[in-house]
């Protein structure tokens, strides 16, 4: 069925409007001003307070009664910088100066409160060439801050009225409009702080100047004015007063409310209308954009669109009344669409495209889901439109449309067609019960078609005119319809078998074909491109690399970079580059660097899913790209590869997972300087990418510890957790739409103070103890050693003089007794008794020793003990009576093995002597503690001698002699007929 002739224009460039509002952060959707600051952040005034963004999302700023440093005012009417580049905030209360430092704001009010009746419109923060601060509050008179003083003074005009500055500035002069009224266009001085004689040096139309209101202004260099009023937009020559005022076709007057200049173009918010774009040169409007509600990306509301930005990214952002931002790049839109869905409601027409193809004419053909067949010329205008045979027989789904070399048009749905020239319709091939079922349909190298039958075998189609045949071939058990065949330049044919799996068959002549060879790849394919002895092939499992004839190959998918594994064409675009069409949207490959950069819908794709067999590349070069929601259309060398790179920020730092404020991160080689104690660090950082931001990929390195750059998503997110101390610097980068990586490098050095047990002092420090404490351990350890030689030079000497002398008295008092057993058996007796005596004196010795040197008699408990057993050894032979007086605490005292040996030798050389020489009744003993000295106090009641008139005996010598090597005092009073007392005090810690 053939539908009659018509043309349908090509829609305007396709344009992306984003959308900020509450529900992505703003305070408030009724936005009075807007701000790009040096660090490239977005600031935005609203009717509820102030809002910072970064590309992805809001912090927003608000009046806190509790919080000095906090915005002054919720009501943020303008925004601007100083001199320094700070940003400065204007409120109803005042004008606020943010700290990115602190992340707070210095506030400075206003000296007197603005009058309530001042349009927010009319608030404004101009920086003067003197580098202060001119605060319009739309009131007379105007306040200028003084940078230096921190102060404001105002401003007062002679005529009482006020005045709205814009934002074309000529030789220190502005343009403003007086206020209220707006009407027409006024200079004002900014060195003499005064309107020049009052002159309107712009008017509309001069029939209507009084009523006349201009809403923006901008002041070209040809010296021509240009306002955006409300009769339309409106010129103005300071040369020669010509003046004109333009509207959009059919529009005989329009008011429009904003005006933002870019390049050659005037974009141009309206009251009512939406936006519109002028072309300064031709001056004409070529462009419009309106509300649609079936289309989220359209722009939100047709008006009162107030406020133009052009950040320096070259984003256009405008305001809606009360319904928040919206935002858009016109270069952002890559690729022209056609049939979209608008247009396709409008004109009655199925946009879901399944096949495209192009005739010798340069006509493309496009097959769509629903059966219908649009055939549009060279300046992508439809001219025609089919839906089915000559016979009335109405298409089904259409699968695939070919163009053979004898210039005939093949369609396939549920059979095959082929378009009649002559009678410019559609014929069915093989009509009636016994016609093939086509599936697919390809031409090979040398002309041969090829199709897959109703067997779903492979057949070959032969004939002309209306008459028509074909010869089955032995490839049988194709895959069913899902499947897509080909054939190479050796007439090997490709096709998938009913598991899936890739089979090639070799010809063998008379199309026979030999037993496939698998091919170790998995997926169904979908299209192929064959360069020399290189194949490749398109398939649900990625792309395919073969090298014929040996089938060695390389499989590409989303690990490679591809955005999805199924990838419905492959269409040459350049030298060594493909153009794939996939189902998360197209993308170029560059075989040779094995790289690919991926577009979706915000580069203006009809949407991200393309269809099976809907590609075609135009003799022109040109590509088109059919999906579920249209076409789109590009030459592929106008598709740029992106050179630009964002801007990268470090937004925030936390230590110890805590937020630190302090140091302003987002200026470039920022110091921070932290204590050992916090070396937990975590950075925050951005790519202000605010069309795509998740199209752009970060990278990351710690220098001083990472090894290598760690890439990440847009926003990023690096933590460091215990880092040791030391300088590190962190390095951001950011790679483009391309995925090329950028040379700028944000960075931020942090330092890690050292501990002091970590710094030189303190391990010199240490090392020179831990030498000491060797020195010390050595100097014990000698002087243990020595120790240890005197005690046992002292056992050998006593061994020695007292052991030694006796067991030397014994041998010779035996040899003696011996001789004179027989001759002198008297004097033998008295030698047995010395020897006896001298035995016993030996036995006691070697006890003592024994006793000494053992440790477990460290404690004077166990001294005490013996000296009592002694004692009462002693001086009970000798029927002396006498008391043992020690202190419980005296029990846990312990003293060195030579103390005790010779506390205990002169004890018991005291209380020997008392039992051989006192003639006593009774004696005391007593051993006390007084601070830190140990006591030893010996009284008989004896015979007693004259100390002076008594040579010193062997006993008496050594007493004093221990005494001293005790560094002990020894103190020995005797009286005749007054006993004997021996007092030893000994030094104890």
């Amino acid at each position: 069925m053939f539908c009659c002739f018509y043309t349908i224009t090509q829609a305007q460039t396709n344009i992306t409007f984003h959308h900020l509002t509450v529900d992505n952060g703003l305070p408030s959707g009724l936005v009075h001003c807007m701000f790009q600051d040096v660090n490239n952040f977005m600031w935005f005034g609203t009717e509820a307070g102030l809002c910072k963004f970064d590309g992805i999302k809001c912090k927003t700023y608000q009046s806190d009664a509790n919080d000095s440093f906090s915005l002054h005012g919720n009501h943020v009417y303008a925004i601007n910088s100083d001199g320094l580049g700070q940003v400065c905030v204007l409120t109803e209360r005042g004008l606020n100066i943010y700290d990115g430092a602190n992340d707070n704001f210095s506030f400075y009010a206003f000296p007197r409160v603005p009058s309530s009746s001042t349009s927010h419109v009319e608030w404004q923060i101009i920086k003067l060439n003197d580098g202060n601060i001119l605060a319009v509050v739309g009131d007379n008179p105007y306040f200028i801050f003084d940078d230096r003083l921190k102060i404001f003074f105002a401003i007062n005009f002679e005529d009482g009225l006020r005045y709205r500055l814009l934002d074309a500035e000529s030789k220190g002069r502005r343009f403003c409009v007086p206020s209220p009224g707006r009407r027409g266009l006024l200079l004002w001085n900014s060195s003499a702080n005064g309107i020049e004689s009052n002159t309107i040096v712009f008017k509309a139309d001069k029939k209507n100047a009084d009523t006349v209101f201009v809403n923006g202004f901008t002041c070209l260099k040809d010296s021509t004015l240009w306002a955006a009023t409300s009769v339309g937009l409106a010129s103005y020559n300071i040369k020669d007063g010509a003046n004109h005022v333009y509207t959009p076709p059919a529009q005989k007057e329009i008011s429009f409310s904003s005006m933002v200049k870019i390049g050659n173009i005037f974009w141009l918010g309206s009251e009512k209308f939406g936006l519109w774009k002028f072309d300064i040169i031709t001056k004409t409007f070529i462009a419009h954009y309106s509300h649609d509600a079936t289309d989220i990306k359209s722009v939100d509301e047709n008006g009162p669109i107030n406020i133009f930005f052009a950040d320096r990214q070259g984003n256009i952002w405008f305001s809606v009344f009360a319904r928040g931002l919206d935002y858009f790049n016109e270069g952002e839109q890559k690729f022209a669409a056609l049939l979209g869905d608008k247009e396709a409601k409008e004109k009655g027409l199925d946009n879901f495209v399944r096949a495209l193809a192009q005739d010798s004419s340069g006509n493309v053909w496009c097959g769509t889901y629903t059966g219908s067949v649009y055939r549009f010329n060279a300046q992508r205008q439809i001219i025609a439109q089919y839906s089915g045979d000559k016979t009335g027989r109405k298409f089904a789904s259409i699968e695939k449309i070919l163009v053979d070399n004898k210039k005939r048009i093949w369609v396939v749905d549920d059979g095959l067609n082929f378009y009649d020239t002559a009678k410019q319709n559609f014929v069915r091939v093989f009509s009636g019960s016994t016609q093939p079922f086509a599936h697919d349909l390809f031409l090979a190298h040398d002309n041969t078609l090829y199709f897959i039958d109703n067997k779903y075998s492979i057949g070959v189609l032969t004939g002309s005119g209306n008459n028509f045949s074909y010869t089955t071939t032995n490839i049988k058990n194709v895959l069913n319809n899902l499947s897509v065949f080909f054939v190479d330049n050796n007439n090997n044919v490709y096709v998938n078998d009913v598991d899936g799996n890739i089979r090639v068959y070799k010809p063998r002549g008379n199309y026979i074909y030999s037993n496939p060879v698998m091919l170790p790849v998995h997926g169904y394919i979908k299209a192929y491109y064959q360069h020399n002895s290189t194949v490749w092939i398109a398939t649900s499992s990625g792309v395919v690399k073969l090298a014929a004839p040996s089938f060695a190959y390389r499989l590409f998918t989303v690990k490679n970079g591809l955005p999805e594994n199924t990838v419905y064409s492959l269409l040459p675009g350049g030298s060594s580059t493909f153009w794939l069409s996939t189902n998360r949207g197209i993308s170029r490959f560059d075989t040779l660097a094995e790289k690919f950069t991926n577009y979706t819908t915000d580069d203006g794709l009809q949407s991200n899913e393309f269809n099976t067999n809907a590609y075609v590349l135009c003799k022109t070069g040109e590509i088109w790209f059919g999906g579920i929601h249209g076409l789109n259309v590009f030459q592929p060398a106008s598709v740029k590869k992106d050179t630009t790179f964002p801007p990268i920020q470090i937004t925030s730092l936390n230590v110890n997972d805590e937020r630190y404020y302090g140091v302003n991160t987002v200026e470039n080689n920022a110091v921070v300087s932290l204590p050992y104690a916090q070396r937990t660090v975590s950075f925050n950082f951005s790519a202000f990418e605010f069309m795509r931001p998740s199209s752009v990929s970060l990278q990351y390195h710690l220098q001083g510890f990472d090894h290598d750059w760690i890439t990440t998503t847009n926003p990023g997110f690096a933590r460091y957790a215990n880092l040791p101390a030391g300088k590190y610097t962190l390095q951001v980068r950011a790679a483009n739409s391309s995925g090329t990586w950028g040379n700028s490098i944000k960075t931020l050095q942090v330092i890690i103070a050292t501990p002091y047990y970590q710094t030189w002092w303190f391990i010199v420090l240490i090392c020179a103890a831990v030498i000491g404490l060797f020195y010390a351990w050595y100097y014990y350890r000698i002087t243990q050693i020595k120790k240890m030689h005197m005690v046992r030079n002292r056992i050998a000497r006593d061994l020695h003089d007292d052991i030694g002398s006796s067991i030397s008295s014994i041998s010779i008092m035996t040899g003696i007794a011996k001789d004179s057993l027989e001759k002198n058996p008297v004097r033998s007796s008295e030698l047995i008794k010395k020897i006896g005596a001298e035995s016993q004196q030996v036995m006691d010795s070697i006890r003592d020793i024994v006793w000494t040197i053992n440790p477990e008699n460290d404690m004077l408990g166990n001294m005490f003990i013996r000296m009592q057993e002694y004692t009462a050894e002693m001086l009970e032979n000798s029927n002396i009576d006498y008391t043992f007086e020690t202190g419980e605490h005296l029990q846990s005292i312990k003293l060195s093995m030579q103390k005790r040996r010779d506390l205990y030798l002169i004890f018991k050389e005291a209380v020997n002597n008392m039992a051989k020489y006192s003639q006593s009744t009774f004696a005391e003993i007593k051993i006390y503690r007084t601070l830190n000295k140990l006591v030893l106090c010996i009284k008989d009641n004896g015979v007693g001698f004259d100390i002076n008139e008594v040579k010193m005996g062997n006993g008496l010598k050594n007493m004093q002699q221990r005494a001293i090597q005790l560094k002990a005092r020894v103190d020995i009073q005797s009286e005749k007929g007054k006993g004997t007392a021996i007092r030893l005090e000994i030094p104890v810690t």
